[in-house]
Parts: structure tokens; sequence; C-alpha cells
């Protein structure tokens, strides 16, 4: 008895809907405020029983609100220009993501090879260029998604491609 949406204590959140389905049963809906932990702590002593005993305290509720989306960063150890064939590329998530693959990167110019998933939101592959000018690669938005299933936002990377320059050497047979 006595006990109402007032003794509830929220973190990170503001409480309604509160309703007393009966049998000392009660609901609510907690609406985030924040990316972060959302909490409900029910202190003890705020219900009380037939009997006039109060309630001891409820365990907290606690669960991580989280609407981030995950940003991509492209990076390469070559020069730009380059005549690097294959293109290193690393792709760096801000936090671990799933669904992630080689075919989620579209090339530009290129092929993609060695795709490796090195852990943590780290992935690395090569570029194959096709032929001379710009190689890009486009991670498009949602191509993998954090814990929380929060799509990527989209990331673009390009580096201009040029064939190493011949030497010419010329040679003699005739005497100086």
């Amino acid at each position: 008895f006595g006990f109402d949406a007032t003794d509830v204590v929220v973190g990170n959140a503001t409480l309604s809907n509160f309703v007393v389905v009966g049998g000392g049963v009660y609901t609510f809906d907690l609406n985030p405020m924040l990316d972060g932990p959302v909490t409900a702590d029910i202190p003890a002593g705020v219900a009380t029983n037939t009997a006039g005993n109060g309630n001891d305290v409820a365990p907290q509720f606690s669960r991580i609100y989280d609407t981030g989306r995950p940003t991509v960063v492209m990076t390469t150890t070559a020069p730009n220009p380059t005549n690097w064939n294959p293109i290193p590329v690393t792709a760096t998530f801000s936090v671990p993501v799933t669904g992630f693959t080689a075919a989620e990167i579209f090339a530009g110019n290129a092929s993609v090879h060695n795709f490796i998933d090195v852990g943590g939101g780290v992935y690395t592959f090569e570029l194959i260029p096709a032929t001379e000018g710009l190689v890009q690669a486009d991670i498009p938005a949602n191509a993998a998604a954090d814990a929380a299933g929060n799509g990527n936002v989209s990331a673009t990377f390009s580096i201009v491609y040029a064939t190493p320059n011949l030497t010419v050497v010329m040679t003699s047979t005739a005497p100086d």
C-alpha cells in the first residue's frame, strides 16, 4: 500500500505511464534522457503490506541506452599519390561492430582483396587499382552495427594511383 510513481528514484530518465496492475504489481515506462545508464531504484519502506511491514530495497533496474551511431575512418600507410599496388587500407570503427564484410566495401577503380577482421572494430584490406587515377573505397551507412543495433555512418577513402616511372638505362658496346 502507499506505493506510487514518486517513490521510484530514476537516473537519466523520466518516469511515465505508472499503472497499478493489482496484487502488488506495478508497471511504468522509463524515458531515457541521454545515452548511458538508465536506472530505477525503489528504496526500502516506500510500500507496506496489509500488516504494515515496509518493503525491502529492490535490486536496481539498469539498462544502457545507446543511440549513437558508430563512425568509421579509413587510413593507409601509402603516400598520396602512390605507386603502391596493392594499397593497404585500415578501417577503424569507433566501437566494435558486427556484420561488416568485404562485400560492404564499394571500390571505385579498384577491387578489394585480403579482407581481415583484426578485432575490436578494426578491419584491414587491400585495394588493387584497375587503372591509374583516383582509387576509392566507400563504406555505406548501416554496413555494420554496434551492440545496440545502431548502424554506422558512411565513410569514403580516396587516393591517387600512378604507375611507377620507368627508368631508362642506355648502354653502348662502342668504346668511349
